[in-house]
C-alpha cells in the first residue's frame, strides 16, 4: 500500500539520498568527488581563502574571500592548477555584479545573467582555460578545512552577505517521503531560503513508475510554495532525468551548461 509521509524530521533522508544515487549511477561516476581548501597567506595572516568542490566532472567555486584582485587571481590559478586535468572548467555565479567582475578580470567568462524576479539577478561564469601566470602569493592547499582559517574565513563571507544584503540561509524545509508498507519507495526533499523553495532531490523507485507519484510530489510542493508566499521554485535536472516531466508543472529552463556531467546537459529550472 502506498503513502505519503510528512517527513520533517528527514528520518528518511540517506534513504532517498540512496535511490537517487543508485538511478544515477546508472549514467554518472561518482568516484570523481573531492573538495580542496586554499588559503592565501601573508605574514602568517589569512589574506584569502577560497574552497571549491568537485562533482559532475566540473569543479565550483564555493565560499570565498580576498583581500585585493591579486589575491584572487593567485587561488584561482591555484584551483585551475589542481583541476584543469581533472575537471571540464569550473563554475561561479553571484548576485553581486561587483564579485562577479572581479572573477571576470580573472579570467572567468560570463555565460549567462538570470533575472529570478524584479530584484533578484544571478551572474554566472565559467573558467575553461586559463593563460599561466605566476603566483605571488603563498597558497596553501588543504583536503581538509583548517579551523583557524576557516573561523576567519566564514567572518568575511558572513560580512560580506551582510553588507550585500544577501540571505541564503535555509529557513524552512518540506520533505515528504513514499512508502509502500514500511519500505521507501521514494521521494522529495526541498529548503525554503529568502522568497525561493529549492527542490534539492526528487526521486522515485523505477519499479513504481507511471503511478502518478512524482506528481503528487512535486504539487505537494507547488502547494506548499504557495501557501508560504514563496515567489518561485528552482531546481536542477540532468538529460537522463526529468525536464520534460518538469516543464509538465510549468517550470522553465533558465540556464544549460554542456556535459555536467561528461556528455549530458544539465539544466537550472525555475517555476514563479
Amino acid at each position: 500500500m502506498i503513502s505519503y509521509y510528512k517527513d520533517a524530521n528527514q528520518t528518511y533522508d540517506e534513504q532517498i539520498k540512496v535511490l537517487l544515487r543508485t538511478y544515477n549511477a546508472q549514467f554518472v561516476n561518482y568516484d570523481d568527488r573531492d573538495c580542496i581548501y586554499l588559503y592565501a597567506i601573508a605574514h602568517n595572516q589569512l589574506i584569502g581563502a577560497l574552497i571549491v568542490r568537485h562533482a559532475w566532472d566540473w569543479a565550483t567555486i564555493g565560499n570565498i574571500y580576498y583581500q585585493n584582485s591579486q589575491v584572487l587571481e593567485d587561488l584561482i590559478q591555484k584551483a585551475w592548477q589542481y583541476y584543469q586535468d581533472k575537471a571540464v572548467g569550473i563554475k561561479f555565479f553571484t548576485q553581486v555584479l561587483e564579485q562577479f567582475n572581479d572573477f571576470v578580470n580573472a579570467g572567468f567568462k560570463q555565460v549567462n545573467q538570470i533575472y529570478y524576479d524584479d530584484e533578484l539577478i544571478y551572474y554566472y561564469a565559467d573558467l575553461l582555460e586559463l593563460k599561466e601566470k605566476p603566483i605571488v602569493n603563498d597558497i596553501l592547499l588543504c583536503h581538509e578545512p583548517k579551523e583557524v582559517y576557516q573561523e576567519i574565513l566564514d567572518q568575511h563571507v558572513y560580512n560580506f552577505k551582510k553588507k550585500h544584503q544577501i540571505n541564503d540561509d535555509v529557513i524552512g524545509r518540506f520533505d515528504m517521503a513514499v512508502l509502500d508498507n514500511e519500505k521507501c519507495i521514494g521521494g522529495i526533499q526541498c529548503e525554503h531560503y529568502e522568497n525561493i523553495l529549492y527542490i534539492n532531490r526528487l526521486v522515485v523507485d523505477t519499479n513504481y513508475k507511471n503511478r502518478a507519484i512524482g506528481s503528487h510530489l512535486i504539487n505537494e510542493a507547488i502547494q506548499y510554495a504557495i501557501k508560504s508566499n514563496l515567489k518561485l521554485i528552482e531546481l536542477g535536472t540532468v538529460e537522463f532525468q526529468a525536464r520534460p516531466f518538469y516543464e509538465k508543472f510549468g517550470f522553465k529552463v533558465v540556464h544549460t551548461r554542456n556535459d555536467n556531467p561528461k556528455g549530458y546537459k544539465n539544466y537550472s529550472m525555475i517555476k514563479k
